[in-house]
């Protein structure tokens, strides 16, 4: 009776949990999902309780935070392995009813295993837990048992591998290995090991760049980004044909929710956490004409387009597509926006040595998690020089002997490269950097009242004057 009391408890505390947070930040339908999703969870693990304290006359060193196995953690070291361990024997020090900080919190409930680990310096580790049995969890605390904060909490009802990394400030911290009962105890090996960043990736140097994610891995010439709630992968079903890059998000947890549409609040408030980037330095090799940036694009979300914000940024500047005028999508459609083809105009950049080009994402939940969920997709990423030429001209009366200011010149067509400017007091005009691509000839204009309304095709030479 006891067990299945506090099962009972344990199960009404997490959904109530949920409830508060649902009230709070999620749509009805998102809290819905939680539950029935929560629901599935304790339906598929069983029969549940927590192993009931059983104090040993002989405390062995890793059972509690009295006698913690010691991890020293110093730039240069050794990975530490723990290899063939078991929580089983070890008692249940630390659980949900006492104030565990583990979520979900039935995670904390078997018998626990305890290090500590005194970092000497600034430093990031790489953690490899590998659980010998099901419904596992590792815990990073910055303090031990019921005093500690979860910096990181993994938890899994499979045997999988799972691997993460941390920042650490030098300090000491602790790790608790913990099971959801049953099984009431685990097998597992542990290694811990200095995590050093991988080098920089190549710079972009030869034009026109074009990468289309065809070998299925990430190129050199990118770097990926993402945070403890986000995904960056290259997937063989995330391009217009094939292989492309997937970003999404994970989980509700510590997403900043941004109702008003400022795409630099979502983006600041969700870093690292929910951020997914793609990451690219660009030397310009002094190429006439624009440097042009392109590529195609398709986002979905789960259960409100505030939860996925995607958008372009060089140099940390947020860059204006070409074509929409918009600067941060979200999706017009939950299982799908439809493949778009993003243009932006780099000249601003071209003079530099080198820029940082980054293609960014901001997301709750992760890729068909309910509907398409919060994630986007990306492939054909091009970079290269838009062949441009300049045209200039005065405008006359009818008999060409006196030159005409204020007369409207301009570009016909559904998508003029120019606004229409006017002529100055000597009847000139000019417009520098015309575009020969797509095309190379355009229908010009010129208008003035009580004047002639004149059309004239004009002819583009890529680097010349007309």
């Amino acid at each position: 009776m006891k067990k299945f009391t506090k099962f009972f408890v344990l199960t009404l505390a997490m959904l109530f949990t949920v409830g508060i947070v649902a009230q709070q930040q999620m749509t009805e339908q998102e809290y819905q999902v939680l539950q029935q999703k929560a629901q599935q969870e304790l339906a598929a693990h069983g029969p549940s309780h927590d192993v009931p304290y059983a104090p040993n006359d002989v405390r062995a060193t890793g059972d509690d935070c009295s006698d913690p196995v010691i991890i020293t953690a110093s730039p240069g070291m050794s990975p530490f392995t723990d290899m063939g361990q078991t929580t089983c024997g070890r008692v249940d020090d630390y659980d949900a009813a006492g104030g565990s900080c583990i979520t979900p919190s039935y995670y904390a409930n078997g018998e626990d295993m305890i290090y500590e680990l005194d970092v000497t310096a600034d430093m990031s580790l790489k953690f490899i837990f590998d659980p010998v049995d099901t419904y596992s969890c590792i815990a990073v605390m910055d303090g031990c048992g019921y005093s500690g904060t979860c910096l990181v909490v993994k938890t899994g009802s499979s045997s999988n591998v799972r691997e993460f990394t941390y920042a650490f400030t030098a300090g000491t911290y602790y790790i608790q290995i913990d099971s959801w009962p049953s099984p009431d105890c685990i097998g597992f090996d542990l290694t811990i090991e200095e995590y050093i960043p991988p080098a920089p990736a190549d710079p972009i140097t030869t034009f026109p760049y074009m990468e289309d994610f065809s070998s299925c891995d990430k190129p050199s010439t990118m770097d990926f980004f993402a945070g403890d709630e986000a995904h960056i992968v290259v997937r063989s079903d995330a391009g217009v044909e094939g292989c492309g890059v997937l970003m999404d998000g994970n989980s509700y947890s510590g997403f900043y929710h941004e109702y008003g549409g400022n795409c630099d609040n979502a983006f600041n408030y969700n870093y690292p956490l929910h951020t997914a980037q793609m990451q690219m330095t660009v030397e310009p090799d002094g190429t006439a004409g624009l440097l042009w940036f392109d590529f195609d694009m398709q986002q979905f979300y789960s259960f409100a387009n505030y939860y996925s914000w995607f958008r372009v940024t060089a140099n940390g500047n947020t860059l204006t597509e070409v074509n929409s005028g918009e600067t941060c999508f979200q999706s017009d459609n939950a299982t799908g926006s439809g493949w778009q083809h993003l243009e932006y105009n780099l000249a601003a950049y071209q003079n530099d040595p080198s820029f940082d080009l980054y293609i960014e994402f901001v997301g709750k939940y992760y890729y068909l998690y309910y509907k398409g969920g919060d994630a986007v997709m990306v492939d054909n990423v091009h970079l290269w020089y838009k062949p441009v030429g300049n045209v200039e001209g005065t405008a006359y009366n009818g008999d060409m002997t006196n030159p005409v200011e204020n007369v409207e010149v301009g570009f016909l067509g559904d998508n003029p490269p120019y606004a229409p400017i006017m002529t100055n007091a000597s009847g000139y005009y000019r417009f520098n950097n015309v575009s020969t691509e797509p095309v190379d000839t355009y229908d010009m204009y010129a208008y003035k009242d009580a004047m002639n309304y004149v059309v004239q095709t004009v002819t583009f030479v890529t680097g010349s004057t007309i």
